[in-house]
């Protein structure tokens, strides 16, 4: 009995210890992770930005520069989804954001349409425009995967 009990109690440190080291352990090329990679990204954009840039439309070709909120920051792109100033109330798709801490000239709440994020280079973002409150980037992220990726 104390020779299974001794066997057991090596099981389980070495699952502990595995874990640690897993959770400890350098993130895979592409694989998200909460903070920025090095300090040399701090500059870019970053999850939960609000910033204009040129997006693409959906159809056709073209785009305009618009109001954006950062979604993932690669080594390379940015993805983001796009926000509007019309009115999408009754879609389940967009959610009503609030306006005046980023754009001080609104006059009404802006929706980030959360339906398909746009994959945009570094020389698409003109300028932030501020930070999402809190409670919208908790209601974005429990929809789309968020962070850094090397």
């Amino acid at each position: 009995m104390t020779l299974l009990y001794a066997v057991v109690l090596v099981a389980v440190a070495a699952a502990v210890v595995a874990g640690v080291l897993y959770a400890r352990r350098t993130p895979k090329p592409g694989e998200l992770q909460a903070s920025a990679p090095d300090e040399s990204w701090l500059s870019r954009p970053q999850p939960g930005d609000i910033w204009w840039a040129d997006v693409p439309f959906r159809e056709g070709t073209g785009g305009k520069v618009r109001p954006c909120v950062v979604l993932r920051t690669y080594r390379k792109r940015v993805d983001v989804l796009r926000i509007t100033s019309q009115d999408k109330s009754d879609r389940a798709d967009h959610l009503r954001i609030p306006t005046k801490g980023w754009d001080p000239k609104a006059t009404h709440d802006s929706y980030v349409d959360l339906s398909a994020p746009f994959r945009l280079n570094d020389r698409a973002f003109n300028r932030k425009a501020g930070r999402m409150s809190a409670a919208a980037w908790s209601s974005v992220r429990e929809q789309h995967p968020t962070g850094w990726a090397a």
